[in-house]
C-alpha cells in the first residue's frame, strides 16, 4: 500500500510526530492518499472526492492518536468494537434511519444464508457495508479456493458484491470500510502465497457501492 517515500505515513512513525506536524501530514498527505486509493473512475474515488479532514486542531488530533495507540489493534474484535463506537458518534447516523447492526447479528444472518463463491451479493441499503464485509469474510473463510481459483477470484474481486445507499456519508464510510477489510485480507493471503511460491497477490478491488438516488 505504501509507496517509496511514504514511510512517514506508517503508524509506527506517525504516532511519534509532533501534533502540529501530525495535523499537517493528515491534511496534506493522508487525505489525498486515501482519496486516490481506489484509482480514477472507481466508485471509491467518486465517494471520497468530497471528503474533508474535519479534526479542527492539532492538539485534538494528538489526543486521539495517543488514545488509539493504547488500543491493541492486532485484535480484529477490538478493531470492530472501535469502529462501531466511532460510527455511533457520527452526527448523521440515525437521523435518516441508519443504525449500525451489531456484528453478532450480522454474523448470524450471513451464516444462515451460507453465501458461496458463485453468488452475487446485493445490499440495497448498505450503510457502512458491514454486511458486505462480513459476507466477504465468510466466503473467504469457508471457501479458501475463492482466492486461488482464477475464475472464482475474478468474480470475487470484480462482480460479486453490490451495495446501494442514498446517504453520501454512508457511501463514503462503506467504501472506506471495504477498503480497510480488503487490505487486511490481501496482506494475510499474500503472506500465505508468499510462503508457498513467492508470487504476488493481485490488488483487491472495491465492490460496486453506489448511490441509490
Amino acid at each position: 500500500m505504501f509507496k517509496p517515500g511514504q514511510n512517514n505515513l506508517r503508524w509506527s512513525h506517525f504516532k511519534s510526530l509532533d501534533p502540529a506536524v501530525m495535523h499537517k501530514v493528515v491534511g496534506e498527505q493522508v487525505f489525498p492518499f486515501l482519496q486516490k486509493l481506489g484509482g480514477d473512475g472507481s466508485t471509491y474515488s467518486e465517494h471520497m472526492k468530497d471528503a474533508r479532514f474535519t479534526i479542527p486542531t492539532a492538539q485534538l488530533l494528538g489526543r486521539v492518536v495517543d488514545r488509539l495507540n493504547d488500543v491493541p489493534m492486532q485484535d480484529r474484535d477490538t478493531n470492530g468494537d472501535l469502529y462501531e463506537y466511532m460510527l455511533s458518534k457520527i452526527a448523521s447516523a440515525g437521523q435518516n434511519g441508519q443504525f449500525s447492526t451489531p456484528r453478532h447479528i450480522i454474523a448470524l444472518m450471513v451464516e444462515m444464508t451460507e453465501p458461496t463463491p458463485s453468488d452475487e451479493i446485493c445490499d440495497p441499503a448498505c450503510g457502512t457495508a458491514e454486511f458486505l464485509v462480513a459476507t466477504g469474510e465468510y466466503v473467504r473463510r469457508t471457501h479458501p479456493s475463492v482466492l486461488s481459483n482464477a475464475v472464482q477470484r475474478k468474480h470475487f474481486h470484480h462482480s460479486m458484491f453490490h451495495g446501494y445507499d442514498f446517504d453520501s456519508t454512508m457511501l463514503r464510510i462503506g467504501s472506506m470500510s471495504w477498503a480497510c477489510s480488503s487490505a487486511l485480507w490481501s496482506v494475510s493471503t499474500a503472506r500465505r502465497r508468499q510462503r508457498r511460491s513467492r508470487t504476488s497477490l493481485p490488488t483487491r478491488r472495491s465492490p460496486s457501492i453506489r448511490s441509490a438516488s
